[in-house]
């Protein structure tokens, strides 16, 4: 399995009691850049909800908050829902999610997904796994710029 793939990203999603950070933003323009921001949450929501209901782990994403417009995207009925937050007006969703990566139990996985370096450097010295945005988007069953990857049956 190579370490920058999709699968890998699922073995570290699937792991036990893992917990799952991902920097909204940085996903979801990668996706769906050329949709309007509250779309771009909405989907992301959506998809992480389909991700969290296949591998069964807890997934967190966080938003820049000075770009919020509209309510937070809901998830689809009967999902357990992805806990969606926004960052405070003056703080970028990547400190957040280095403080919250920072605060979780030692004992439990931690996976961050982001594309960014700063937020890849300041979770890794919390002992949190990286996967990027692509391999996230990957692991969706998705291309970056749109349509859906196709896997071979195993």
């Amino acid at each position: 399995m190579l370490e920058e793939s999709p699968e890998a990203a699922l073995f570290l999603i699937r792991a036990p009691n893992a917990i799952v950070l991902v920097d909204g933003y940085n996903v979801s323009k990668q996706r769906w850049g050329d949709r309007p921001p509250s779309e771009q949450r909405q989907r992301l929501v959506d998809a992480l909800g389909e991700l969290e209901a296949r591998t069964g782990a807890e997934i967190h994403v966080v938003f820049d908050g000075a770009e919020t417009v509209g309510p937070a995207p809901v998830p689809a009925v009967g999902r357990r829902p992805v806990r969606v937050s926004f960052s405070p007006a003056d703080v970028e969703a990547d400190d957040v999610l280095i403080d919250l990566a920072a605060t979780l139990p030692v004992h439990r996985p931690v996976v961050v997904v982001s594309g960014d370096r700063r937020v890849q450097d300041g979770v890794r010295r919390s002992g949190a796994n990286i996967v990027s945005s692509a391999q996230l988007i990957g692991a969706l069953g998705m291309s970056p710029g749109g349509g859906f990857l196709s896997y071979p049956s195993r």
